[in-house]
């Protein structure tokens, strides 16, 4: 992050003030090409998202945060599978966001509390084309795993790389 966008940021659990910006998320073209977003042709479709994302970052059982600098609501880190002692991560961030380093830290702080949960791995996966995500994952410590999944999304099929760090 460089120091002219250096802003301290939190996690935190949705309000409803961040709808505007989660709704800015879940209809942005160029984050549904890496960011797996469902098909919401319909405001109901996003409003329900929405709902989900903010009863889940308040429950026990899963991890979704909000990223906020300030007041302001940047994008959000989620659990996209959990197992007993492991947790896979995925996180978007709003595009006029991108590049700023916010990703690494949200990520980052995100790793040293779930390491302070009892979790003892963590993982996270990006498409081969989403160089930036990987980029936040060598930043963050992780190492690439062998293990690629082809994932279908929006009709192509997609190569998914996977990182990893272990707790010490």
């Amino acid at each position: 992050m460089d120091e002219q966008h250096a802003c301290k940021i939190e996690l935190r659990s949705f309000t409803e003030s961040d709808r505007e910006a989660v709704y800015e998320i879940l209809t942005d073209n160029a984050i549904k090409q890496t960011y797996m977003i469902p098909d919401l042709s319909v405001p109901e479709g996003v409003e329900k998202l929405f709902r989900r994302l903010k009863e889940h970052s308040m429950a026990d059982n899963h991890f979704v945060r909000g990223i906020c600098a300030g007041n302001e609501f940047l994008g959000w880190i989620n659990d996209v599978d959990i197992s007993a002692d492991s947790m896979e991560l995925g996180w978007v961030i709003r595009s006029k966001y991108h590049n700023r380093g916010y990703a690494t830290e949200a990520v980052k702080l995100a790793i040293e509390a779930l390491f302070a949960k009892g979790f003892s791995e963590i993982r996270a996966g990006a498409f081969e084309e989403n160089i930036a995500s990987m980029r936040v994952m060598e930043k963050c410590g992780m190492q690439r795993i062998e293990t690629v999944e082809e994932i279908e999304y929006r009709g192509k099929i997609h190569r998914c790389i996977c990182f990893a760090i272990k707790k010490d």
